[in-house]
């Protein structure tokens, strides 16, 4: 099993085919897919009411059937691997 790190640099390519599991704060499997689609979803710079500034946001999104996407976190909480 080898564990694919997500970074800036990823290619959403690169994810297809692998598994993404959703865990429990046990570690136990929450929810698992095989990636068939894999996107980059930007969220852009928001201005707040009182001046603060929200910058530009760069966020992996895969999917087993392209309508329930995932978000991944990359932080204990998930995680993508090949087999």
């Amino acid at each position: 099993m080898k564990n694919i790190i997500v970074t800036p640099s990823t290619k959403p390519e690169e994810l297809i085919g692998a598994y993404y599991e959703l865990l429990n704060i046990d570690n136990s499997i929450m929810d698992r897919i095989v990636i068939k689609e894999a996107e980059w979803h930007f969220t852009k710079e928001k201005i707040h009411a009182d001046g603060s500034v929200s910058p530009t946001t760069k966020h992996m999104m895969v999917s087993e059937n392209g309508t329930g996407w995932y978000r991944v976190y990359g932080r204990g909480n998930d995680r993508i691997f090949k087999k």
